[in-house]
């Protein structure tokens, strides 16, 4: 099957440049001061992060894929933007390390490298499907 294709309107842009200015407010006001002080419970950083993973996924398969890849077809996120906000956001809460809690740091990289691990296995494996594939975004 082929990806189905998700045209971006003047409108979709619109909405997306709304949300994210509207998100970027809350990360500086609420989740940058108040997730990376050093008495946050590890609980609700992991389910924090868990969140930017889910949300930096930039396409979904149309079926469940077992293990070894699959050949089905892929449905992009409507919002890319939004998905390149929450991977953006991951990586900044790992790199902010010797500002704030280490350990807020360390719980957002082990979800981070669980992210690349994905891209990179999904890729080995579609390799060893369909021969010689580009990386995936």
């Amino acid at each position: 099957m082929r990806a189905k294709l998700i045209f971006r309107t003047p409108q979709t842009i619109d909405d997306e440049s709304f949300v994210i200015s509207h998100l970027d407010k809350f990360k500086d006001i609420v989740i940058t001061p108040f997730l990376s002080h050093y008495k946050m419970s590890e609980s609700l950083v992991e389910r924090y992060s868990d969140i930017l993973l889910q949300g930096s996924t930039l396409y979904n398969y149309e079926t469940p894929v077992p293990v070894g890849g699959t050949t089905g077809g892929i449905i992009p996120v409507p919002s890319e933007v939004l998905a390149y906000w929450a991977f953006d956001l991951l990586v900044d809460s790992v790199s902010r390390s010797g500002e704030t809690n280490g350990l807020f740091a360390t719980l957002t990289l082990s979800t981070l490298l669980r992210r690349c691990e994905d891209v990179l296995r999904r890729y080995v494996d579609d390799v060893r499907l369909r021969g010689l594939v580009p990386l995936p975004r």
